[in-house]
C-alpha cells in the first residue's frame, strides 16, 4: 500500500501519503496545507502558473492557518474588554489573515499507523507590540483512505482573556481554469462589502448550482452545513472528478475567493468574517489557559 511520512530533505516540508492520497504541509510557513492529490491529480495547490506568482504566491496565503484571526482588520485596529489592540499593517492601510501564517512551526511528531500517515506541528507565538499575549498554535494532519482531516488548536498562554477566532485559507483546483468548475455551496446570508470588507449588513443569498464561469468572488457568506458539515464541493464535469469540503460547526462562515489567475479557488471556512473584532466587540476570546480549535476534512471521488 501506497503509505509513508516524512521530511523533506531540506526541512521545509513535511509529506504524507496514504492510499490515493498525498499531503504537502509547509514547516517554515505558519504550517499551510500546501498540497493536496487524489490519485495523483492535484485537488488542493494555488498553481502559481507565472514566474511572478512563483516569487510571491505567500502572499496569497496559500493553505494557510488564519490565526487569531481572518482577513482585513481596517488599520489593524480594534478594541476588546475596553482596550484598544493592534496588528502590523501587511495589506495596505489592513492587517490581514493574523500573525501566524508567516511562521515556522516545530514538528512535534510524525509517522503512520496501519490505517493513516500523519504529522502534529507547533508553534509558539511571543507577545508582540499592541497584542501582548503568548499563545501556541498546533496544526494536526491525517491522511487516510477517506482523504485528508486535520485540526488546528490555539491555546492562550496569557494571564488574560484573548481575542481570537479561526480561519482557514486553502486553494482548491481541478483542471486549468476554475471557469469549467461546477461550485455548490449553501449560505443563508451575504455580507455585504466594502473595500473587501464586510460592513456587518447581511441579505439573503441562495447559491444557484453550476459552472463559476467568469464569477469572480471575494465574498462572506453565513452557510447552512450539510450532512456531515459539509460545506462546499467543487466539481469537474469534464473528469468527474469531486471534492467535499467538510468543517466544524464553529465555522459558520466561509470566504470565497477567485484570484486573478484563475488556475484555483479559495474555499475558506471561518468561524467569523472578516473584521469581527470590530463588527462584533468582545464575541470572539479565548479565556487564559483555554484553547479554540477547529477540523476540517478533505476527500475526493471520481463519479460515474
Amino acid at each position: 500500500m501506497h503509505k509513508f511520512a516524512l521530511i523533506s530533505e531540506d526541512g521545509k516540508f513535511v509529506v504524507l501519503a496514504y492510499h490515493s492520497y498525498l499531503a504537502k504541509i509547509s514547516v517554515e510557513f505558519g504550517a499551510a496545507l500546501e498540497f493536496l492529490s487524489f490519485n495523483g491529480q492535484a485537488i488542493v495547490d494555488f498553481i502559481a502558473d507565472s514566474q511572478e506568482l512563483v516569487n510571491n504566491y505567500r502572499n496569497y496565503y496559500s493553505g494557510a492557518i488564519l490565526a487569531p484571526f481572518a482577513g482585513r482588520i481596517p488599520n489593524g485596529t480594534f478594541t476588546f474588554q475596553g482596550n484598544t489592540y493592534s496588528f502590523p499593517l501587511n495589506n495596505g492601510e489592513n492587517a490581514i489573515h493574523g500573525y501566524v501564517a508567516d511562521k515556522p512551526f516545530e514538528v512535534k511528531s510524525i509517522g503512520t499507523t496501519e490505517t493513516s500517515s500523519h504529522a502534529t506541528l507547533e508553534c509558539k507565538i511571543e507577545p508582540i507590540n499592541g497584542f501582548p499575549f503568548t499563545y501556541r498554535c498546533q496544526a494536526s494532519y491525517e491522511v487516510n483512505e477517506l482523504g485528508l482531516h486535520m485540526e488546528v488548536k490555539i491555546i492562550n498562554e496569557s494571564e488574560n482573556p484573548m481575542p481570537c477566532f479561526l480561519g482557514f485559507h486553502p486553494y482548491f483546483c481541478h483542471s486549468e481554469k476554475i471557469n469549467t468548475c461546477v461550485l455548490d455551496f449553501w449560505p443563508s446570508e451575504k455580507y455585504v462589502m466594502v473595500n473587501v470588507i464586510p460592513t456587518g449588513e447581511k441579505i439573503p443569498y441562495h447559491h444557484q448550482k453550476g459552472e463559476i464561469g467568469n464569477e469572480q468572488y471575494d465574498d462572506c457568506f453565513i452557510v447552512e452545513k450539510q450532512e456531515e458539515n459539509l460545506t462546499a464541493v467543487l466539481a469537474n464535469p469534464v473528469t468527474n472528478l469531486e471534492t467535499y469540503i467538510y468543517a466544524s460547526p464553529s465555522m459558520s462562515h466561509l470566504q470565497i475567493y477567485t484570484p486573478p489567475h484563475r488556475a484555483s479557488i479559495a474555499i475558506e471556512p471561518q468561524m467569523a468574517p472578516a473584521n469581527a473584532f470590530n463588527l462584533y466587540p468582545d464575541a470572539y476570546s479565548i479565556l487564559p489557559g483555554q484553547e479554540m480549535s477547529f477540523w476540517c476534512k478533505i476527500k475526493a471521488k471520481v463519479t460515474n
